[in-house]
């Protein structure tokens, strides 16, 4: 009987921990689902706690996948009794692309755990196209024996999206001399800037000598940082230089996104080609002429695989490529125009029924898509080669029209020449019978009557001055010497 009771004893201690085990669940709350590259979003999380006993501290992680990245990947939430308790995470989209269950929640406690799958899916998109230009707004003005001043002004221009909370901050001043900001501050709080706007900030710098000098910040916006700095070497004028965005092909020491190339000057109406034929890619040259001159300009070219926003409307036609081209240290108001080479794979045209007759480059324009002057220049086994101009920069698509019944001419297959038949000599026409001249008319006078010459025979080839010619030359002495008689009796006769 003892032994019963001590079974059933030990039995309620065993199963009170198990009825009371502390139990966890995780809630994730709302969060953007669209952030630009290099940009953050905040994910809520709330964590319930039920069934503990005392203080109980709960891990919470984040797992997100590849292509998107947290600083900060786990925290800890303690609890002195049963109840919920938020906390939240940072994730920073890293590389373009879309997202299914882009984030996993664990919370994990002393006995207990739980696992939230994110189920919207997260969107990282092309960072917008801000371009940043800054350069002195005249040549150096010497203020005394060791100082000259120079006024400087940055333009920051938005495209197809606007920017909010805008701050730019100038950290860094290098140079061999002392370099100072004389005018304008350190800082910037722009706040909100439109798209398709440009603020212009404005800056006098005092420099002690001219060599080699640097100016690097940060410009913060809603839609990611970037981090400017440029550097560049004063002689007797001050060179135009560009604070570009970090991956948008920017100033000297930043980095570059896509393909870059730099050309140190461009005068004024004369074109310059900006060679990409090295990186094998669908752009070839830009070839650009401008109004002003300009100096250490460069051009990032890079391919998108898809529209580099959502919000961006769709461009007519079966749709090739996206491009994004920024150019730095050439405002628009010193372009005067380019043109952009582009190749396109025949088969791509082949297997959507393109006719290339239809291909057009897009430029897009306050957020619209505009048709430029294209026409196709060349063709090889591979490719077809085209040509457009445009009065400017931003975001290109290369679309062509769907044709089901266009069939790719093939160039016919060389025929043989026939090999020509001897034409006969031509037979020689017989000379002409040379026509009697007409016998003139008699005079009153009487004319003696004159016997006909006999007929010439004809001449022997081999035989030089044939006697036929000689019989002819005597009968013609006769009859003149015959005429002379006659003529001499009749006169005498009188």
């Amino acid at each position: 009987m003892n032994f019963k009771i001590f079974i059933t004893v030990l039995s309620v201690f065993v199963l009170i921990p198990t009825a009371f085990a502390a139990t966890l669940s995780v809630t994730i709350g709302d969060y953007d689902t669209e952030v630009y590259k290099g940009a953050q979003i905040t994910i809520p999380v709330e964590v319930q706690l039920q069934q503990s006993s005392g203080t109980t501290s709960v891990s919470v992680t984040i797992i997100p996948k590849d292509g998107v990245s947290c600083d900060t990947c786990t925290k800890t939430i303690t609890f002195t009794s049963d109840g919920s308790q938020s906390t939240s995470f940072i994730l920073k989209g890293d590389t373009v692309g879309t997202y299914q269950n882009p984030f996993t929640i664990t919370a994990t406690a002393t006995g207990a755990s739980a696992t939230s799958t994110a189920s919207n899916a997260l969107i990282v998109l092309e960072s917008p196209n801000m371009q940043i230009n800054f350069y002195n707004t005249s040549s150096p003005v010497k203020i005394s024996d060791n100082l000259w001043t120079i006024p400087a002004k940055m333009e920051i221009t938005t495209f197809d999206v606007p920017f909010e909370d805008v701050v730019v901050n100038i950290s860094e001043l290098l140079s061999a001399h002392d370099m100072q900001i004389a005018s304008g501050p350190q800082m910037y709080y722009v706040g909100s800037i439109p798209a398709y706007s440009t603020v212009t900030l404005t800056w006098v710098f005092n420099v002690t000598g001219f060599s080699v000098y640097g100016v690097s910040g940060t410009v913060i916006t809603d839609k990611g940082s970037f981090y400017p700095s440029f550097t560049d070497t004063y002689t007797t004028g001050v060179t135009e230089t560009s604070i570009s965005p970090a991956g948008g092909g920017g100033g000297g020491g930043g980095a570059a996104e896509g393909n870059v190339i730099s050309i140190s000057s461009i005068s004024i109406g004369v074109p310059v080609v900006f060679d990409f034929t090295k990186f094998a890619d669908i752009i070839s040259d830009i070839v650009v002429t401008a109004k002003d001159i300009a100096y250490n300009v460069k051009i990032s070219v890079q391919s998108l695989a898809a529209k580099p926003y959502a919000s961006m409307p769709d461009p007519p036609g079966q749709p090739y490529k996206y491009l994004k081209i920024t150019v730095t240290n050439l405002p628009a108001s010193k372009l005067d125009k380019a043109e952009i080479k582009f190749r396109i794979e025949k088969s791509w045209l082949k297997e959507n029924n393109v006719n290339p007759a239809t291909v057009v480059l897009l430029r897009n324009v306050q957020n619209s898509w505009e048709s430029l002057d294209t026409s196709e220049t060349s063709r090889d086994a591979t490719y077809i080669y085209f040509k457009a101009i445009t009065p400017g920069f931003s975001y290109f698509a290369i679309t062509g029209e769907k044709d089901s019944g266009y069939v790719e001419e093939e160039a016919p297959a060389p025929t043989e020449a026939p090999v020509p038949t001897e034409t006969p000599a031509p037979t020689k026409a017989p000379a002409p019978t040379e026509t009697p001249a007409p016998t003139a008319p008699p005079t009153e006078a009487p004319v003696p009557t004159v016997s006909p010459l006999p007929t010439a025979m004809p001449v022997s080839p081999e035989g030089g001055i044939g006697t036929g010619i000689i019989a002819a030359a005597v009968i013609i002495v006769i009859a003149i010497a015959a005429v002379l008689v006659i003529k001499r009796e009749e006169l005498f006769g009188k």
